[in-house]
């Protein structure tokens, strides 16, 4: 495999001074349940994430995503954002349940249709891209109860399939690139093996990640091809698959100039260590073998760093973060998952999503995050030198998330947001994070120069 060599590696201890190519896509990322609330007005129904959630057992500080940053009332706001930053697209979920509040397309939901019909035609009047995941991991409370077995039950799969219809027909006109489903493997080991997201089920020993993978990959093809012969050549658009870099299998190690070791994503070895010791199957080989062959028009990288693997007492405050908050992840290992998959997919579009550098307790109230702000400058420093030194065809970068979340498991605890929310203010103020002025430069000059940097923007 292809990999970058020693001499390009030496670019990676200096700033790298070149341009992303004009076309290049800049913007940043949210999930309806994490930012919308709105939970049950205007005809929407319970997701799970909404019911377990509300048990108090689910969320580290018992928090449910109930009202959030209220992204429903204020997506204008959160547009206007966007713009501000010189963004030119955005990558966002709908609900499922608010559109089909039983999950079938028997009953639709009007509201729900004409909430996205609004978010979408206000992101293009402002010039910003409408990038739609259908499901992210929300799946509907009342579909659920009648399929207990959920992604393993066939009717559910050809659920999906009505539900990417509908909004294929009620959206496409209008959006060109749509994710079926947002990171399918996350989804399976957290709520198929570890159980600490809905349905909560703890099944490393039965293998049930890979069977759930395995089906929602099956969903994703289904969406794919109802788009491929009823939608696309009315409508133009494509169906990108969403990747999280951790299945991505490269099959050698390989080191860096200062011989610190990349690692391998997918090893056996790094999935026993953090989720089952008793695991015996290769599961990230597998899935990439699975990846490789599915169809899907672009990739969807989920970006998975260093700092976003925190322990639980890390989070809550009695555990040491003091080697991980003070060092930046090595991010030489970037280019390596960008380089396999120029080589093992032939070098297809790639939207680079991260999620970015969390902050923890107190982090969260401050609106300097340094280190966040170093962390961006660094990742896209590492896309940069891979678009221009490897070729690889890496046509956006969407750091995230743009406003600060409910973040899952994690609650309010930690936030990724660029934008930090007043969530104790019943107007939910937004305001611009350093990481967010930084951001808006670097989109804004399309690159880095040695006119401007991180301390510059600082002084804004």
């Amino acid at each position: 495999m292809p990999v970058p060599t020693e001499e390009e590696h030496s670019h990676n201890n200096h700033d790298f001074f070149e341009q992303f190519p004009e076309n290049f896509k800049w913007g940043s990322t949210s999930s309806a349940t994490q930012i919308e609330g709105a939970w049950n007005i205007d005809g929407r129904t319970m997701s799970w994430w909404d019911s377990s959630s509300r048990k108090g057992s689910t969320t580290l500080d018992q928090s449910p995503p109930e009202e959030g940053a209220d992204s429903y009332n204020k997506f204008t706001e959160d547009v206007l954002l966007l713009k501000n930053m010189n963004a030119t697209c955005y990558k966002f979920s709908l609900s499922w349940s608010r559109l089909l509040p039983d999950g079938t397309t028997h009953k639709v939901n009007k509201a729900g249709v004409d909430y996205y019909s609004n978010l979408i035609d206000t992101l293009l009047k402002n010039g910003i891209e409408p990038i739609i995941v259908l499901y992210h991991w929300d799946f509907p409370q009342e579909l659920f109860e009648r399929h207990p077995l959920n992604w393993m039950d066939k009717n559910v799969i050809k659920a999906f399939g009505n539900y990417a219809q509908f909004c294929f027909k009620t959206f496409g006109s209008r959006v060109k690139r749509w994710i079926a489903i947002h990171d399918p493997w996350k989804h399976s080991e957290c709520g198929f093996g570890s159980g600490v997201h809905p349905p909560n089920v703890q099944g490393w020993k039965k293998g049930t990640p890979l069977k759930v993978f395995k089906n929602l990959l099956k969903a994703h093809s289904i969406a794919y091809r109802i788009y491929n012969k009823e939608f696309r050549r009315r409508q133009g658009g494509s169906v990108g698959i969403s990747i999280n870099s951790k299945c991505i299998s490269t099959s050698e190690r390989h080191f860096c100039k200062d011989e610190i070791a990349v690692p391998d994503f997918a090893s056996c070895t790094e999935l026993r260590t953090n989720f089952n010791p008793n695991a015996s199957a290769d599961y990230g080989s597998i899935c990439w073998e699975e990846i490789k062959q599915t169809c899907a028009d672009f990739v969807d990288l989920t970006n998975e760093d260093l700092h976003s693997e925190l322990t639980l007492a890390e989070i809550r405050g009695t555990g040491s973060l003091a080697q991980k908050r003070n060092s930046l992840p090595n991010l030489n290992n970037t280019r390596v998952v960008l380089n396999t998959i120029k080589t093992d997919l032939n070098n297809p579009e790639v939207l680079l999503c991260g999620k970015g550098y969390p902050l923890i307790g107190a982090e969260i109230t401050s609106l300097v995050d340094l280190k966040r702000t170093q962390y961006f400058k660094a990742l896209s420093s590492e896309i940069l030198k891979a678009v221009i030194l490897d070729k690889c065809n890496v046509v956006g970068f969407l750091p995230g998330t743009l406003i600060d979340s409910w973040e899952w498991e994690n609650g309010f605890t930690i936030s990724y947001g660029l934008h930090q929310v007043k969530f104790d203010n019943p107007l939910k103020h937004r305001i611009q994070r350093l990481s967010a002025k930084y951001l808006t430069k670097l989109f804004d000059m399309h690159g880095f120069s040695k006119h401007w940097d991180i301390h510059s923007v600082e002084m804004l």
